[in-house]
């Protein structure tokens, strides 16, 4: 079995933005008001990927901008926890656990 993969959560946005087609022309309500769409994402560091050819290499972390099911995901975090992620079937994390750990993120 292989090693648990972990995030280090570093930090979040949300709020909601005009909803458009698939041409980009803005989408209405049934009323003619604008149609406006949720958005939440937290943004992680993980692990970068072992593996390793004659023409690439990797080490270190990677960051990530993760989408979420909603804010609460994130409600109970602190900037540097690390942290195991649950992702839904559309790959929107849809929870976060904390490892107890937490590392430094100052300058």
């Amino acid at each position: 079995m292989g090693e648990e993969k972990y995030y280090i959560y570093v930090g979040n946005a949300f709020g909601r933005f005009e909803d458009t087609d698939r041409q980009g022309r803005p989408m209405v309500n049934e009323d003619g008001t604008p149609r406006f769409k949720d958005f939440a994402n937290m943004f992680v560091l993980s692990p970068c990927s072992t593996y390793r050819s004659d023409d690439f290499q990797a080490s270190g972390y990677k960051a990530e901008k993760l989408g979420c099911v909603s804010p609460k995901v994130w409600e109970n975090l602190t900037p540097g926890e690390l942290v195991n992620l649950y992702f839904t079937d559309k790959k929107k994390v849809a929870l976060a656990t904390s490892l107890g750990d937490c590392i430094s993120l100052e300058p």
